[in-house]
């Protein structure tokens, strides 16, 4: 299916689509264990079989994880990865291409496979193993399938890491763990895989530079155990996630920001402009007709900064304004307005709670104030700081 990529119709595209997430799933199950041999096997043998493939392969910096399809007696698991290329791609972290058993560079003679792509698989900053993808006799791989293993590989490699960090979250506490895992709305995950399952057809290399973003996002979420962050670290979190709402919403939603400088470096709780911008694009700027706006702003008013997130949306109803901070509404990120009104005050007292204003059919208004001195307990966020 690989080489008419471009004359594809939509039931193919459907058909690619389908395939990737069958693998990304497949991967989140047998990534649970790491990249064992049985997982990488029955992995393989899914995307040779997915995507017309006449061999797969998995290797690790020493040897051979998994081999399925053609050449499999010669290629068994275990066996020291020999060819220079791998090796490249193991030590660079960059793709090739090889074509002709020359360029493959199989010890055995007669080998019939004929092209090798071959992708690297990218964990904490580190290459520990590629994608090897093969085709025999004649067939070579067009320029289209190169950004498309590339995705491929991203996808992987994200499973890989997330299941190294579910290690790492199951040695926590079990409050922790919920906790950790409030902060990733499904409902936003999978917008962002539809998102991006939409555009591999038509611009494979956004596709691919998406899921890296997404990856990296998903790492911040995770990691993010500490209790507080700098606003400039808040901002950035804001950004990441704006990225993949551009891409959904495209021209429908604008936003703009004026920051005083002199506030970036004030520590606030983790999480709590995030789900404020989120909650104005689901519930404000989403259910409105034509393009909506999101404006965000911080100044400083003495020994105070204020935060504030507007959006000329839909509004929220007069008569569910006393229930926007009851448990369960909102969904920024899991959280909501709940969750972060009751942050702020549990942390700098009842007079810093969320202050928020709305008109049906105009917008709203949510304004977070953080105190630059020490809190009712005597001491600063800083001094509480990850």
């Amino acid at each position: 299916m690989w080489s008419n990529l471009q004359l594809l119709g939509s039931a193919k595209i459907q058909e690619i689509c389908r395939a990737l997430r069958e693998i990304g799933e497949e991967a989140r199950r047998e990534f649970r264990n790491g990249l064992t041999q049985e997982g990488g096997t029955r992995l393989a043998s899914l995307i040779l079989n997915r995507f017309g493939l006449d061999a797969v392969s998995f290797v690790g910096r020493g040897r051979v994880l998994a081999y399925v399809g053609v050449g499999s007696d010669h290629h068994p698991p275990g066996a020291p990865v020999t060819t220079e290329l791998t090796k490249r791609v193991l030590r660079t972290g960059e793709p090739t291409v090889a074509t002709g058993p020359e360029e493959i560079g199989c010890p055995v003679d007669g080998c019939p496979l004929s092209s090798a792509l071959i992708v690297p698989l990218r964990v904490q900053g580190l290459t520990p193993a590629a994608l090897k993808l093969y085709l025999a006799g004649p067939r070579t791989f067009p320029p289209e399938a190169i950004e498309i293993a590339m995705l491929l590989a991203d996808l992987l490699s994200s499973e890989l890491e997330l299941a190294s960090l579910e290690v790492e979250v199951e040695r926590m506490s079990h409050s922790e763990l919920r906790a950790l895992r409030a902060e990733i709305s499904p409902h936003f995950v999978f917008n962002i895989l539809n998102v991006i399952a939409a555009i591999i057809p038509t611009d494979p290399a956004r596709a691919r530079n998406l899921t890296v973003e997404f990856a990296d996002f998903l790492r911040h979420a995770l990691r993010q155990h500490g209790e507080f962050c700098t606003l400039a670290e808040e901002l950035w979190y804001v950004e990441q996630y704006l990225a993949f709402e551009r891409v959904r919403l495209q021209d429908r939603l604008e936003v703009r920001q004026q920051i005083d400088p002199k506030t970036l470096d004030t520590i606030l709780p983790v999480l709590t402009i995030q789900p404020l911008v989120e909650n104005a694009i689901l519930h404000g700027i989403e259910p409105k007709q034509g393009k909506g706006r999101i404006f965000i702003t911080s100044e400083r008013r003495g020994e105070e900064d204020w935060i504030t997130v507007e959006d000329d949306g839909v509004g929220i109803p007069k008569e569910k304004l006393d229930q926007i901070f009851e448990r369960g509404v909102g969904s920024g990120i899991g959280i909501g307005l709940f969750n972060v009104n009751r942050r702020l005050r549990a942390i700098y007292g009842d007079g810093y709670g969320v202050i928020l204003t709305s008109q049906e059919g105009e917008g709203t208004r949510v304004t977070v104030r953080i105190p630059r001195r020490a809190g009712p307990h005597e001491q600063s966020p800083g001094a509480r700081r990850r």
